[in-house]
């Protein structure tokens, strides 16, 4: 799961007949964005670059009915769509360096195409740039603990928690880290802020009750099994088989 970045609003401008057509078809193109048509959005998009300047919009559309888009239900088309995106979004930010958004995107597209380093910079731009965004730190710590660097992962998302600490997946991910780094304790105290604040993930009680496991603690665990039986997971049915019997 992912946290959803605020978009930046999109300002549009009116002028001569050309521009105004670039207009129609940029709002077209993110309208139909909306109603999951990939493909007309696409064409929209096209059109609008076709007027030669304002690019920066047109090709954050395009980059998006690449990622919002998944033609097969494989993780290699997944993977690819993202990798397809990233060259779109480098001319977005040629077009318009000063954009967060064009950062906040292509750093998704790396972190989606395991492109942890590349993603871990352009995440470092977003936050210089937007540094109120909880969500910019929480996808930096993200990037930092899938690229294997837990202690950053638990820095940077310790500030995304001091700036927002309502959303459940900083503290999720942080538990994450913590695990990683053996730090039992404060990974449960981690998952269970997350589960006070979103009780219906059933990852965090696997997480949680694996974490109980490495303390010995059985009895904690088989009941975050349960509970994630409970809910609908599939693994706590064998995790309680293996250890809770």
């Amino acid at each position: 799961m992912r946290l959803i970045i605020l978009l930046l609003a999109l300002t549009v401008t009116f002028g001569c007949a050309k521009e105004k057509d670039r207009v129609n078809y940029l709002r077209q193109g993110y309208r139909l964005l909306d109603n999951n048509k990939f493909q007309e959005a696409e064409t929209a998009f096209t059109n609008a670059l076709e007027y030669g300047y304002d690019f920066n919009k047109a090709y954050i559309g395009l980059s998006l009915t690449k990622t919002r888009s998944f033609p097969e239900d494989s993780a290699g088309f997944y993977v690819q769509n993202f990798e397809d995106a990233i060259p779109l979004l480098d001319n977005a930010i040629e077009a318009d360096p000063n954009n967060p958004y064009g950062y906040a995107l292509r750093g998704e597209a790396k972190l989606y195409s395991y492109d942890y380093q590349g993603a871990i910079r352009d995440y470092e731009k977003l936050v210089t740039m937007a540094p109120a965004n909880p969500g910019g730190f929480f996808f930096l710590g993200k990037a930092k603990f899938e690229n294997g660097d837990f202690q950053g992962a638990i820095n940077t998302l310790s500030y995304a928690i001091g700036l927002d600490s309502t959303l459940s997946q900083s503290f999720y991910m942080r538990a994450q880290a913590n695990d990683s780094l053996g730090n039992y304790r404060e990974a449960i105290s981690d998952y269970n802020f997350s589960t006070q604040l979103d009780s219906g993930n059933t990852d965090v009680f696997i997480n949680r009750g694996k974490t109980y496991l490495s303390l010995n603690e059985s009895e904690y665990a088989c009941s975050n099994f349960t509970t994630a039986k409970q809910l609908g997971s599939e693994l706590a049915e064998q995790l309680l088989q293996d250890h809770c019997k």
